[in-house]
């Protein structure tokens, strides 16, 4: 009975390794959206939001236009964001372009997002559990219902889960790179300059150089990852405008890390030396970089790659020591300062500056610097109109969620408002300055509607936060079929389980936030304060982009496909959620066979 037990207990955890192994996860999200693309290859037909036409547009004529809705004369545009439709016309053909071709850039990007998620879920250390967030980011409805529409969400996650892999990059990074720069450069020396000249131009160059190599004041490395964390967020925010507002909070975010941790450095215990005589924390990571509440840990065991405690988890304090960078290398409270502020602004640069291409291509095309899009008046005028409002108050007799009467409908009512004379002026607007008008005007509806009922404002901000986080699909006809309905419940069932699990990641992060003093600067951390305070930042990234979206979604409009692009972070948080369950002691197992709690 023991032989077998034990053979059963190898057999279950090479089972795990196996399904867990990332090339499983990646090889499972390839075969759910191949089956998906067959299943909804005619979807692929249709061009709700008019992408199609604009890439095909761009690539016969060259210009990001579309036709004037009165003449047919083509015109600049910004009324929809230039990323997708610049990435179809490049696959576009003479034809248009071709449904197969899309079917393979939206599986390239589908499988890429899985592939970024376990790579961002092992950096924050949820070991094997990683694989739970590949999983449910592969096996997403919302994901894999848009994938089979030439619409956005599929590349603003793969966009989102990018600039996530590439922040939690720039905050752990860990190179000392003074000794790797002035090895660089002693080797750029040695090939291309004489011993005599570098002899007596080492004095005078070193002048200029000596800030840039400093260990005080660089790690390229990290650098390098903020830079292209912050293009990320501009190109996400190029894809949708949403992600504009996560673009300033991933650079706070960024730096803190940086700055709470102390450039990257690890806390250390006396007693372990380390290869250059100093101490450090040995040994294997917790289970899924995650202390439940009770456990007692020692600073042996402890990895402080960015998991989550629960409150009430001891972890032993084995000694303190001034903060040092990877190598050992010490800096005062000033260098981390600014260094963490140059790490920050080279985030908010990368985006800024791919955004500004977009703003000054609007500018000398359109003669206005529009950072977004033009589409943003009507957005908000679809979520705050007495039409909208009205349905709040009296719902539809046959229960379905208030929709648009005709395609124009809105704006008609709007233009409908304007005095004969502006009506008359703005009626004979054409091409981009009618445009920039309907925006305006959308705009200004929308900001009388709220002013005009504030109350009903405040109630439809709340509806639209519950729709956007609402785990059921809304009905779209009133006899509705079984198997539809039947779908439908099954999305509601998937999201509830995700839901329950994500809130009680995003809990415990706000426990070890709650159990860590992040603002006062302390000189001399204990091991418990950094593995706690790495704890509490490392998720801060992930939680901005959530509470980002959800909080411009309370103006504008929303719905539950919405929340498609920041899926990849909402899986990472339920991972994290499900590795604090009932079930968590056969995954410490198998993740570290040594934890003493097992």
């Amino acid at each position: 009975m023991g032989v077998e037990s034990v053979d059963d207990k190898g057999t279950w955890s090479r089972t795990v390794a196996f399904l867990s192994h990332p090339v499983a996860v990646i090889a499972l999200a390839a075969v759910v959206r191949l089956v998906t693309a067959v299943a909804g290859w005619e979807r692929l037909n249709a061009d709700p939001d008019s992408y199609r036409q604009l890439a095909e547009t761009l690539a016969q004529t060259g210009s990001y236009s579309r036709p004037d809705p009165v003449d047919g004369v083509l015109y600049p545009t910004a009324y929809r964001p230039p990323l997708y439709p610049l990435l179809l016309a490049c696959l576009a053909t003479q034809e248009g372009v071709p449904r197969l071709l899309i079917v393979g850039l939206h599986g390239l990007l589908g499988v890429g997002t899985v592939a970024l998620v376990l790579h961002a879920g092992r950096r924050l250390g949820l070991g094997r559990r990683s694989a739970i967030a590949g999983v449910l980011t592969a096996c997403d409805p919302i994901l894999l219902h848009q994938s089979t529409l030439v619409m956005t969400e599929t590349l603003a996650a793969f966009l989102a889960a990018s600039g996530l892999a590439c922040a939690l990059e720039a905050m752990f990074s860990r190179e000392c790179s003074n000794r790797s720069s002035n090895r660089d450069a002693g080797r750029f020396t040695s090939r291309f300059t004489s011993r005599f000249t570098s002899r007596f131009t080492r004095p005078f160059t070193s002048r200029f150089t000596r800030p840039f190599t400093s260990r005080k004041n660089v790690d390229w490395v990290a650098m390098t990852w903020a830079v292209a964390s912050g293009v990320m967020a501009g190109m996400a925010a190029l894809c949708r405008p949403t992600f504009l507002p996560w673009l300033p909070c991933l650079a706070i975010a960024v730096g803190f890390a940086r700055l709470r941790l102390r450039v990257g450095g690890r806390a250390r215990v006396p007693g372990v030396p380390t290869a250059g005589g100093r101490a450090r924390v040995p040994g294997p990571p917790t289970a899924g970089g995650l202390l439940t509440a009770g456990d007692h840990v020692t600073a042996g065991s402890l990895v402080t790659a960015g998991g989550l405690a629960i409150a009430g988890g001891n972890v032993s304090e084995g000694g303190t020591e001034r903060a040092r960078d990877s190598d050992g290398c010490r800096f005062g409270r000033t260098a981390f300062g600014v260094h963490a502020l140059m790490v920050a602004s080279l985030v908010l640069a990368g985006g800024l500056a791919v955004v500004g291409l977009w703003a000054a291509r609007n500018n000398q095309q359109m003669g206005r610097w529009i950072a977004t899009t033009t589409h943003g008046g009507y957005t908000l005028l679809l979520g705050n109109n007495p039409d909208y409002y009205g349905s709040l108050v009296a719902p539809a007799p046959d229960g379905l969620p208030w929709r648009l009467p005709a395609e124009d409908y809105l704006m008609a009512r709007c233009r409908d408002s304007l005095g004969p004379d502006a009506r008359t002026a703005h009626d004979r607007l054409r091409g981009v300055a009618r445009e920039l008008a309907e925006d305006a005007l959308a705009n200004r509806c929308a900001r009388s509607h709220i002013v005009a009922d504030p109350a009903l404002f405040v109630r439809s901000s709340l509806v639209r936060m519950g729709q956007f986080w609402s785990p059921l699909p809304q009905a779209t006809t009133v006899k509705e079929g079984r198997a539809k309905r039947a779908a439908r419940y099954a999305v509601a069932a998937w999201y509830l389980v995700v839901g329950v699990c994500a809130a009680r990641g995003t809990f415990t992060w706000i426990a070890a936030v709650r159990r860590t003093r992040l603002f006062p600067f302390a000189r001399n951390g204990t091991v418990r304060r950094r593995v706690i305070v790495r704890q509490a930042v490392a998720w801060s990234p992930l939680v901005t982009l959530i509470l980002c979206f959800a909080a411009a979604h309370t103006l504008y409009w929303s719905n539950l496909r919405m929340r498609g692009p920041v899926m990849p972070a909402i899986c990472l948080l339920a991972a994290a959620g499900a590795a604090t369950g009932s079930g968590g002691g056969r995954w410490r197992r198998l993740t570290n066979p040594e934890d003493p709690r097992t």
